[in-house]
């Protein structure tokens, strides 16, 4: 099926969950690599999480089963991606029994509220010329932004930890809210883009 779809020797990633790491994966690789004749045809394989619905994997057998359709008819569709980016790829992700949507529900308007307010605080800000001296403040604000940036980076480097990620871009929301508070001549606009 991979040499119909992908007309390649090689694989660069390969995925599936966590329950088919053995024996099905290392019987594909064991065909594959007699197959192609040679013993690297995958590079990566990445074994997912499962995701548990009322406390079971979610599976048709089971009749426990959810589409993202049915899904979005009540849920936010930033919030369902939230919820996804909270939880590392490799772990189980938990829906409706747990809070994990609730709590991703309101990450998700902390950031939406935040964009909003830069919006806001931009267009209310009298300081707008690229090139500006910085006082402590500003320069506070700034370095938390190249430290968010570092950590988003090695984050996600070590192995896609997107909650990570977030953790660190909502830390950087939280410094950013408190410096618009100042007054509309204290804000430089070139800061908050």
């Amino acid at each position: 099926m991979c040499h119909e779809a992908f007309q390649q020797e090689t694989i660069d990633i390969h995925t599936g969950g966590i329950d088919l790491r053995f024996p099905h994966h290392d019987n594909e690789i064991a065909q594959s690599e007699a197959f192609y004749s040679h013993d690297n045809w995958v590079n990566n394989f990445w074994h997912c999480g499962h995701l548990h619905i009322d406390g079971l994997k979610m599976s048709k057998s089971l009749k426990n089963f959810i589409s993202i359709k049915n899904v979005l008819k009540t849920n936010n569709a930033r919030a369902v991606r939230m919820m996804c980016l909270m939880h590392t790829w490799s772990s189980t992700m938990t829906f409706k029994t747990d809070d994990s949507l609730a709590v991703a529900t309101s990450r998700e308007r902390h950031f939406t509220n935040f964009f909003r307010a830069v919006q806001a605080t931009s267009r209310n800000s009298t300081i707008k010329a690229n090139v500006q001296k910085f006082n402590e403040v500003d320069n506070q604000l700034s370095n938390t932004l190249k430290k968010t940036q570092q950590e988003v980076h090695e984050a996600l480097c070590d192995s896609f930890d997107t909650p990570r990620a977030v953790n660190a871009l909502a830390d950087l929301v939280t410094a950013t809210n408190t410096y618009m508070k100042l007054s509309a001549s204290e804000i430089k606009e070139p800061l908050l883009k």
